[in-house]
């Protein structure tokens, strides 16, 4: 082989890695690498203050005060005594059409449309939740679509598991999970007996997944809404600001439509996150409420991303997801 063959050889082989590289890291990384995100479509922040300072701090507090019981619809559906209607200002079509201005491609296009076929069928689940127990109905579709890949993830449809709860390891699941995680050669399968990990209603049972580890269990439901109605005692079982695995405290403390000043709370929390206040969201520091959920939620641990209040905020920038919390209070106040 002369030297040319050669250098063309070699340049062949770097195309060749590259391009694995690229596959690796956008087609087989799944959905959740790949929901289409628009940094800024029609200042949909500025949009969302204007819209919930039409409704007023009398509709807010009005609604963290209700205690009502009713189901919740959407649409113009009939109105029975024991339903609240929401007509939605979120219309999939006009985020489309928003979507083909922004010129986004045939391929990004049909992803930015499962995603919108995912809020259109789960949003009453989300709303249901907020308006029982005021877990932002933004923030809970935001973490759904992220933790789901938009329902497309083997625990979402092999265990109706849209929220990534994972199954507590028992005494004795503890035993076995130090054995093998110290190098013992006992089958990963063993570990994931119904006995080795407890699960809390309505889960039916757990799943093996690998997530951080190939011993990973996790949750099953026999409904996507039990999902996300177990999601929901999740963020609200337990209050202690500070605390590993506690989040009660956000979804009063940011109440919908405010904005809030994160530094505090990251300096609290840092000893959990490692994150300073400025690594939340580049530096700036007071953000919308829902921004604010999501710092809150990343403080007391919900996820291991650093990046993951960039992310739940920019999905639900993107999707104008926070149309959802003023159409409920909008409606509650109707």
């Amino acid at each position: 082989m002369n030297p040319l063959q050669s250098l063309w050889a070699a340049l062949l082989f770097v195309v060749l890695v590259l391009a694995i590289i690229f596959v690796r890291q956008y087609y087989l990384q799944g959905w959740i690498e790949q929901i289409p995100i628009v940094r800024s479509l029609d200042d949909s922040y500025n949009r969302a203050k204007k819209t919930f300072a039409q409704l007023g701090a009398g509709a807010v507090q009005r609604f963290y005060e209700t205690s009502e019981t009713k189901q919740i619809v959407t649409g113009d559906k009939p109105r029975g005594r024991d339903q609240l209607v929401v007509r939605s200002t979120w219309i999939r079509e006009d985020l489309i059409r928003k979507f083909r201005e922004k010129g986004f491609s045939k391929g990004r296009l049909e992803a930015a449309i499962r995603v919108l076929d995912y809020v259109d069928a789960y949003k009453e689940f989300a709303l249901q939740d907020m308006y029982e127990y005021k877990v932002l109905a933004s923030v809970k579709l935001a973490q759904a679509l992220l933790e789901s890949e938009v329902g497309q993830s083997r625990l979402a449809r092999e265990a109706n598991n849209h929220f990534g709860i994972k199954g507590v390891p028992t005494a004795q699941g503890r035993n076995k999970l130090a054995r093998i995680r110290s190098g013992h050669t006992e089958s990963l399968c063993y570990c994931t007996r119904q006995t080795d990990f407890s699960y809390q209603a309505p889960a039916i049972g757990t799943i093996n997944v690998n997530d951080d580890h190939p011993t990973d269990a996790f949750e099953v439901y026999l409904s996507v809404k039990d999902s996300y109605r177990r999601h929901t005692r999740l963020l609200t079982t337990c209050s202690q600001y500070g605390r590993k695995g506690c989040y009660g405290w956000i979804w009063r403390t940011f109440p919908v439509g405010s904005t809030a000043d994160i530094t505090q709370l990251a300096i609290d929390h840092r000893a959990i996150t490692g994150m300073r206040p400025s690594d939340y969201f580049g530096g700036e520091t007071t953000v919308p409420y829902y921004a604010a959920a999501a710092s809150g939620l990343k403080g007391a641990f919900y996820a291991t991303s650093k990046t993951y209040p960039r992310k739940i905020r920019a999905l639900i920038e993107t999707y104008e997801l926070w149309r959802f919390d003023y159409d409920l209070i909008q409606s509650i106040t109707s």
